[in-house]
C-alpha cells in the first residue's frame, strides 16, 4: 500500500496533473481578482473613503501605503487584478466610523457594517460584505507624529519609510506572531530598503552631537546589575552592540565571548516586571537617595511602558516595558554563562521608536541613526550569507504574545461589550 502511495505521488501523470490544478487555480484566482477590481460599486466605494481619507488628514499604513510611496516602476500592485483596501491611523475611531458611514450611505451604499477587528484598537468597514477600510485607533501625540512625517500623493497622507521600515521590523522581530506573513514583510522589506535607505537624521528629531554623558558604575555594582540580568534573562539592547554584532557576523571561527568589562554607556533592556525591576536596580544602586526614577507611560504599542533611571544625576538605565514575545540571542559571557541580546530586527525597531517618538533616545543610545544605519546593514548582510554565523531569522524571543486564540476570544469580549452598549 505504501509503495503504491509513493508510486501515486511520483508518477508523471499525477505530477501533470497537479501542474494542471495549479495552472486552473492560478487563471480563476486571476479572474476573481480583475472582477473584483473592475467592480463599479467598490471602486466607488473606495473613491469615498479616498475623498475622507483627504479631507480628515489621516494616515494610511501598509501596504496601500507603501505601494503608493514607491516609484511605478517598483509598485507591487497591479491596478488591472488588485483593488486594495484602505489601511488607516486615526486619533478619533468612533467619530471617524461614524463620518464614513454617513458619507457612504449619502453616495446610496446600503449595506454597510462596520465589525470589531481581531487586535483591540482595530476595526473594520465593509461595503456590499467587501472590506474597503481596516481602522486603527492610535493616540494624538503619536498620530500627530505620523501625520508630520507622511508622504503625500494625489492629496493622501502615507507612513513615510521609516515608519514603515519600523513597522516591517517589528513584524520580523515577534516570532510568536504572524509568521505565516514574514515572506510578504521580507519581500517588501527588501524593497524599501533599496528604494528608500535609512537617513542619516530622522527628521522632526535634534541632531545629536557629541557623545552621551552617562554615570560610570563601580566595577562591583555593575557587574551585579549584569548578574541580575542574566539571572532574570533580560534582553539588553544598548551598549555599542552594532560593533559586537558585526565582530559576531564576521567571526571566522568561534562566536566572540560578550565581555561585560567592556560595556560602555547606560544599560538597557527589556523587562517583562519594569515596576520589579526598577526597585531592584535601585536597591542594587544603594537606594532611591542615590537612584532616582522616571517612569513613562505607554503611548500605545509603538512606545511601551518605560522607565528611566539616574545615578549620581546621570543617565544610568533605560527599561523597556515587553509588549509581545521579542526576539533575541544569546551569547557566551565570562564564567561559562550567557546573556540575552536583542536581534538584529529587535534592536532596529527599538531605535526607532525611541528616536522617533520620545526625546530620551539621545540620552542613552549615541549616535543612533548612525547606529540604526549599521545595524539594517548588518542584518540584510548576515541574511544574504550561504553559513551565517547567527540566524537570519531568530525565532527564540523572551515575553508573552497573545495567541490567536486568545485574540479571537477579546474579539468577542468586545462585539458584547459594544452590544450591550447599544453600539451597532
Amino acid at each position: 500500500m505504501e509503495e503504491d502511495l509513493k508510486y501515486l505521488k511520483e508518477s508523471p501523470i499525477i505530477v501533470r496533473v497537479k501542474r494542471r490544478l495549479t495552472a486552473a487555480v492560478e487563471k480563476a484566482s486571476e479572474r476573481q481578482k480583475y472582477e473584483s477590481a473592475h467592480n463599479p460599486e467598490l471602486i466607488k466605494a473606495l473613491k469615498v473613503v479616498e475623498h475622507f481619507l483627504k479631507v480628515k488628514k489621516r494616515v494610511c499604513y501598509g501596504g496601500t501605503a507603501m505601494n503608493a510611496i514607491l516609484p511605478p516602476s517598483k509598485q507591487f500592485y497591479n491596478p488591472e487584478l488588485d483593488l486594495p483596501d484602505y489601511d488607516f491611523f486615526t486619533p478619533e475611531m468612533e467619530e471617524d466610523i461614524e463620518d464614513l458611514v454617513a458619507l457612504l450611505r449619502k453616495s446610496g451604499f446600503t449595506e454597510i457594517y462596520h465589525k470589531v477587528g481581531i487586535h483591540e484598537g482595530t476595526k473594520k468597514i465593509l461595503v456590499n460584505f467587501t472590506p474597503i477600510a481596516d481602522i486603527t485607533y492610535i493616540s494624538k501625540p503619536i498620530f500627530n507624529v505620523l501625520l508630520k512625517r507622511s508622504i503625500v500623493r494625489k492629496g493622501v497622507h502615507h507612513t513615510d519609510p521609516e515608519i514603515l521600515r519600523m513597522m516591517m521590523y517589528l513584524e520580523l522581530s515577534r516570532p510568536k506572531g504572524q509568521v505565516a506573513r514574514w515572506e510578504k514583510v521580507y519581500e517588501r522589506l527588501k524593497l524599501i530598503n533599496t528604494v528608500f535607505p535609512p537617513r542619516k537624521s530622522l527628521g522632526h528629531t535634534r541632531k545629536q552631537t557629541g557623545r552621551v554623558n552617562y554615570a560610570v558604575l563601580p566595577a562591583d555594582m555593575k557587574a551585579a546589575v549584569f548578574d541580575y540580568c542574566i539571572e532574570k534573562q533580560r534582553s539588553i539592547f544598548t551598549g555599542n552592540l552594532d560593533s559586537f554584532y558585526k565582530r559576531v557576523i564576521e567571526a571566522k571561527s568561534n562566536t566572540p565571548v560578550f565581555d561585560i568589562r567592556d560595556f560602555k554607556g547606560p544599560l538597557g533592556f527589556i523587562t517583562s516586571d519594569v515596576r520589579g525591576d526598577t526597585k531592584a536596580i535601585q536597591e542594587l544602586l544603594g537606594g532611591s537617595s542615590i537612584a532616582n526614577v522616571l517612569l513613562h507611560p505607554a503611548k500605545g504599542e509603538i512606545v511601551p511602558t518605560y522607565v528611566e533611571i539616574s545615578y549620581n544625576g546621570l543617565p544610568a538605565f533605560l527599561l523597556l516595558e515587553e509588549t509581545a514575545c521579542h526576539s533575541y540571542l544569546s551569547f557566551p559571557v565570562v564564567g561559562g554563562r550567557s546573556i540575552s541580546i536583542c536581534s538584529l530586527d529587535t534592536l532596529i525597531t527599538i531605535y526607532y521608536s525611541l528616536a522617533i517618538f520620545t526625546g530620551t533616545a539621545r540620552r542613552y543610545i549615541s549616535n543612533i541613526e548612525s547606529r540604526i544605519n549599521k545595524l539594517v546593514e548588518l542584518t540584510e548582510r548576515n541574511r544574504l550569507y550561504k553559513n551565517p554565523n547567527i540566524p537570519s531569522f531568530p525565532i527564540s524571543c523572551h515575553g508573552y504574545q497573545k495567541g490567536f486564540s486568545t485574540l479571537l476570544r477579546e474579539k468577542i469580549g468586545r462585539i458584547a461589550k459594544e452590544k450591550a452598549g447599544g453600539i451597532e
